[in-house]
């Protein structure tokens, strides 16, 4: 038999809609509800929670001023023209960094050596698939109706 607690714990967890519920508790829960008064309290006010929450609606927030706060902020900020000039002024080869440059081809340089060192690795020994009996002599000179004595199949 359930107890109050363990319906308050369902109650928390799945609230009062009894379809959320585990099968093997919703009997239990309705029995109890209907002996004790105290856990039919508990469940209407749950039933309460839910219905308010079910009714809630969000109050509409003024993005207008938001966005005014962004937009003055990147007014507030230095020019981007005038920083990327004087940068590439100080970088090197038409306003690139070496870094922009060596890094792929770092990686490029990684591979090529994986690559090599990968192929000069020694073969592994291939060995016969099959038995030698099986290549006999006497089995591949021999036509397939000896074999079955005059019979294909």
């Amino acid at each position: 038999m359930m107890t109050r607690e363990e319906m308050n714990e369902l109650l928390d967890i799945h609230g009062a809609d009894l379809s959320r519920w585990p099968q093997d508790k919703m009997k239990e829960a309705l029995a109890l509800t209907a002996k004790d008064p105290a856990a039919r309290a508990d469940f209407d006010a749950a039933l309460q929670l839910d219905e308010s929450l079910w009714l809630y609606t969000p109050e509409k927030n003024d993005t207008g001023a938001l966005e005014a706060r962004i937009l003055a902020a990147l007014a507030d900020t230095p020019a981007a023209g005038a920083a990327s000039e004087k940068q590439a002024e100080q970088s090197g080869f038409f306003g690139w960094r070496a870094a922009y440059i060596f890094a792929p081809s770092g990686a490029l340089v990684a591979a090529a050596i994986f690559g090599f060192v990968m192929g000069m690795q020694p073969a592994a020994k291939q060995e016969l698939l099959l038995n030698p009996v099986y290549y006999q002599t006497e089995q591949i000179l021999t036509d397939d109706s000896t074999l079955y004595d005059g019979r294909i199949f």
